[in-house]
C-alpha cells in the first residue's frame, strides 16, 4: 500500500498522477471527497471492479456510482439529457449528492452491466464531488471512476484516514490522505427518474435545502409509510371511528405494514377520550377506540399526511383555508370520487344525540369508507410504486 498526504498544491498534483497510474493498472485507491472517503477503481476495468466488490463485501447486484468531472460528462455518457434535467442538475452539482438518471448510455461501461444480459440497469448513479482532489483527478483521468464509501457494505461510515487504513490496510493500492473531512455523512441520493424527484437517502445535503432550491412540489423525501388522517370538529366522535373502521379494513390488505390511519380535529379539546357513545358504537363493530386521545390538526400533522379525509364540508373548508399547500391531498369523505356535487356532502355531528343516532351515524361512516376503499388502495399503490416499496 502506498500512502500520500495532500497538504500542498505540489503534493496534490503528485497524488493525482499516482492515482491515475494506479487506476489504469487496475488498482484500488482511497481518496477524499466532499462527504466521506471513497474507494475508487476504473469503472471500465472488470477485474478492478471485482476486487472492489470483494473488498467491500458487497453484492454485485448493487451497482456503484460513477464519479465524473462535469454535468457535460454525464450528458455525453447518456447521449443527451432533457434541458429541464440539465438545468436542475446545476442546482446540486458539484456537491454532496448522488444523482440517479435513466440508463441511456451511448457506450458500454463495465460497472453498469446488469447481472442478466437480458436486463439493463434502469438507472445509473453519478457524483461530482466538490473537492479539489476529485476535480483534478476526474479532469485528467479521462474515464469514469467509482465513488463508493470506504467502508464494508452495511457497516458504519469511516470517520477518518486512520480508521480507513485499519479497515483495509494493504488491501488498498493507494491511500490519498486529505486530512479530516467536514462531513461525517454520505451523499444525498436523488432519483431524477421520478416526478417529483425522490430523495432516496438524505445525507450531507438536506431535503429542506433541496426543496428550497428546486421550488414547491419538485422534490420529496422517500417515505415507507402512507399516512391517512381523518378530520372532524372535536376529534371525539366521527373521525376516531372513521380511522378505526378504515384501519381495520386496510389491515386485511398486503399494504398493512406500510399504512398508518389516525385522526385529528379542527377544535382543541385538550386530549379528550373518544365520546362514550362512540366507544360503544365502535365496540358493536368489533373495534376499540378506548385508547384514543383527541388532538388538533396543525401544520405538522397536515404536512406528514398523504391523504386527509374531512368528515364534513366545514372541516374540508377549514383544512383548505389553513393548509393551502396541502390542498391536493385533502378530500371530503362523501363527495370524494362522486361525479355530481352533493346537496349535503357532510357526515352530521352526532354529539348530543341518542344512541340510535350514533348508530346510524356510524353506519353511514362505514358505508362511505367501504365506498372509497378502492380509491384509497389506488393511492396507496401509487405511493408504494413511487417510493419503491416491495409489498
Amino acid at each position: 500500500m502506498k500512502y500520500l498526504k495532500i497538504d500542498s498544491p505540489e503534493r496534490l498534483t503528485q497524488a493525482v498522477q499516482n492515482a491515475i497510474k494506479t487506476l489504469r493498472s487496475g488498482g484500488v485507491i482511497a481518496y477524499p471527497t466532499d462527504t466521506l472517503y471513497g474507494l475508487g477503481v476504473d469503472l471500465n476495468n472488470e477485474k478492478a471492479l471485482q476486487k472492489l466488490y470483494l473488498l467491500k463485501k458487497r453484492q454485485k447486484s448493487v451497482p456503484v456510482s460513477a464519479m465524473v468531472n462535469s454535468i457535460r460528462d454525464i450528458d455525453t455518457l447518456l447521449g443527451g439529457l432533457p434541458a429541464v434535467i440539465l438545468r436542475d442538475l446545476e442546482l446540486v452539482l458539484p456537491g454532496p449528492v448522488t444523482v440517479l438518471l435513466p440508463n441511456t448510455l451511448t457506450r458500454p461501461v463495465a460497472a453498469f452491466k446488469a447481472e442478466s444480459k437480458k436486463q439493463l440497469l434502469p438507472r445509473l448513479g453519478f457524483r461530482i464531488p466538490d473537492h479539489p482532489f476529485c476535480h483534478a483527478l476526474t479532469a485528467q483521468a479521462g474515464f469514469p471512476i467509482s465513488t463508493t464509501s470506504a467502508n464494508l457494505s452495511g457497516k458504519k461510515d469511516v470517520a477518518n484516514i486512520q480508521e480507513l487504513i485499519a479497515h483495509f490496510g494493504d488491501k488498498l493500492d493507494l491511500v490519498i490522505d486529505g486530512g479530516a473531512l467536514p462531513e461525517i455523512s454520505g451523499s444525498t441520493i436523488i432519483d431524477f427518474t421520478r416526478q417529483p424527484y425522490l430523495v432516496i437517502r438524505e445525507g450531507a445535503r438536506s431535503v429542506v435545502s433541496l426543496q428550497k432550491d428546486f421550488g414547491p412540489g419538485k422534490v420529496n423525501l422517500r417515505k415507507t409509510q402512507f399516512d391517512i388522517r381523518f378530520v372532524c370538529t372535536g376529534n371525539i366522535c366521527r373521525s376516531p371511528l372513521a380511522a378505526a373502521i378504515l384501519g381495520a379494513l386496510l389491515q386485511k390488505t398486503k399494504y398493512r405494514a406500510n399504512i398508518r390511519v389516525d385522526s385529528a380535529g379542527t377544535m382543541d379539546l385538550s386530549s379528550s377520550p373518544a365520546h362514550e357513545l362512540t366507544q360503544k358504537i365502535a365496540a358493536e363493530q368489533g373495534l376499540n377506540v378506548k385508547e384514543h386521545k383527541s388532538r388538533k390538526i396543525n401544520l405538522q400533522l397536515a404536512g406528514e399526511a398523504d391523504l386527509i379525509i374531512a368528515l364534513a364540508r366545514n372541516h374540508f373548508d377549514y383544512l383548505r383555508r389553513h393548509f393551502p399547500e396541502q390542498r391536493e391531498k385533502i378530500v371530503l369523505l362523501r363527495q370524494w370520487q362522486v361525479d355530481q356535487p352533493l346537496s349535503n356532502p357532510s357526515i352530521p355531528d352526532p354529539i348530543g344525540h341518542s344512541m340510535e343516532y350514533y348508530r346510524q351515524n356510524g353506519t353511514e361512516i362505514r358505508d362511505e369508507i367501504q365506498r372509497i376503499l378502492p380509491f384509497v388502495l389506488d393511492r396507496i399503490r401509487q405511493f408504494a410504486e413511487y417510493n419503491e416499496i416491495a409489498v
